[in-house]
């Protein structure tokens, strides 16, 4: 990977945020059908919306002409007033962390508008209040999600929620990138411990609980509310419990990347090396894994860039850890080399993103999480070197 490269590469993601506003308008998009050639959209943002409101303040941050600034603005405001509109439908769940904290702090911290940070202090006092002090854990809550709501995920204890977040008895490997880096954020901030006690009391859970031995990650974990004990494994986005949801460990890589910049503990570097190397041997050869990463690509089953933008997201943010970053740059190089359209109307698409393969919904799409994955690793590189 060469700066080079990675400036084409930002360009043309840029390009495609671009051409996005132009199609979606008012709306959020979500993902991309190739059938009907089109963006999928949804009204508020459902359980993403941080994700297009960043790639707009990043079009606004880097646009070369005042125009093209107020542009952006307008749009990223605009999509802001929308989602903070429906803040309340997020106060229990931990995607109030997870979009929030781009809402709230990293939006102020890009534009200076300090106004923003409001959303992100709010969104930390939800991950509070999901702490189940018993568990010592962060409850995934309740959300749902949008997409084929009709098919009812039976497999989570046959209770019939729908497509939703796992529930108040439930913590999630996603929670590392959800649920942390908002508390981080907070304590940052407002220098109150409450923050940064629920993130320390959760993390020393969850390492364990979710990093099996041989570095794959579970989805989800429920535990008794009485006792506080995990009481059992469950899964309904990977193949089979014993499977490796790739998005899933994506968050999880992600999300500790960030803690260890924050807390340079040594446990979080171990963790990030034990997922890193399993990573290596359950990827495919251009380090592009499958969307459960116990399968192979030559199988016939779909990658997912998703997982491998959040892989690379995290991994090439650790400063000092040139192991890890080398990897990290290595799957950069490999989802534009091989995964970004470059020419055409469809320039700056990364393709073959998987977002529910139990479910044959979106499962080889370009998905908006992964478009600012890819847009904020590369200018991150881009800023080292």
């Amino acid at each position: 990977m060469n700066r080079d490269k990675a400036q084409h590469a930002l360009n043309d993601v840029l390009y495609r945020i671009g051409k996005t506003l132009d199609e979606t308008g008012d709306h959020f998009p979500y993902f991309f059908d190739i059938e009907s050639d089109r963006w999928i959209t949804t009204a508020d943002g459902n359980w993403c919306s941080g994700h297009w409101i960043m790639l707009l303040w990043l079009a606004w941050k880097l646009s070369k002409t005042e125009q093209e600034k107020r542009r952006f603005e307008e749009a990223a405001m605009f999509h802001t007033s929308v989602a903070t509109g429906v803040f309340d439908s997020y106060r229990q769940s931990i995607f109030a962390g997870l979009n929030f904290n781009m809402i709230g702090f990293q939006a102020a911290e890009l534009t200076g508008k300090e106004e923003l940070k409001q959303w992100g202090i709010k969104a930390a006092d939800v991950i509070v209040n999901l702490y189940h002090p018993k568990a010592r854990q962060i409850a995934s809550g309740i959300y749902m999600i949008e997409g084929p709501q009709h098919e009812l995920n039976k497999d989570i204890k046959g209770k019939g929620w729908g497509w939703v977040t796992s529930g108040m008895e439930t913590s999630a490997v996603d929670s590392a990138h959800a649920a942390i880096p908002v508390l981080i954020n907070a304590y940052k901030e407002t220098n109150d411990s409450k923050y940064r006690d629920v993130m320390e009391s959760h993390l020393n859970i969850y390492l364990n609980r979710f990093i099996r031995e041989n570095g794959s990650t579970r989805q989800l974990v429920r535990f008794d509310p009485l006792t506080g004990e995990a009481a059992e494994e469950y899964k309904n986005l990977s193949v089979a419990k014993e499977g490796c949801w790739a998005r899933g460990f994506g968050w999880c890589v992600s999300g500790l990347s960030e803690i260890y910049n924050f807390t340079k503990e040594k446990k979080y570097l171990d963790a990030l090396r034990s997922l890193a190397s399993y990573y290596r041997t359950h990827s495919n050869d251009d380090l592009i894994p499958c969307w459960d990463m116990s399968l192979d690509a030559k199988d016939g089953e779909p990658r997912d860039t998703s997982c491998a933008a959040l892989v690379a997201y995290g991994l090439v943010s650790l400063k000092g850890e040139q192991e890890l970053q080398d990897l990290g740059i290595s799957i950069l190089e490999s989802l534009c080399d091989h995964y970004l359209v470059k020419e055409g109307s469809h320039r700056g698409m990364l393709m073959h993103g998987c977002f529910s393969r139990p479910k044959n919904y979106a499962y080889d799409n370009e998905l908006i999480w992964s478009d600012y994955y890819l847009a904020y690793v590369l200018e991150t590189y881009l800023n080292q070197n």
